[in-house]
């Protein structure tokens, strides 16, 4: 099932999947990226993932929320482990 939305409109209903069972592996890489990462990061649950693309371009280390530890950096992507 596909839904074309705004991500930031929808936020609880995104968060709420988020927050559903299992690990959660949420990918940015819409207009804002920074936004999101700092947006659907407060939804993880522990040992949840987010991927940012455009790392170091449009995704700077400074966008990272504290509670994120790196897990992998790429040429063009991160992966962060919520910890």
């Amino acid at each position: 099932r596909f839904v074309e939305a705004d991500v930031f409109v929808i936020e609880p209903a995104i968060g709420a999947l988020i927050q559903g069972n299992g690990t959660t592996i949420v990918f940015c890489d819409g207009g804002d990226k920074p936004r999101e990462l700092q947006t659907f990061s407060k939804w993880l649950k522990k040992d949840d993932y987010i991927a940012v693309h455009d790392w170091g371009t449009e995704v700077l280390p400074t966008d990272v929320p504290k509670e994120l530890k790196l897990v992998r950096q790429g040429v063009m992507t991160a992966i962060f482990r919520h910890a």
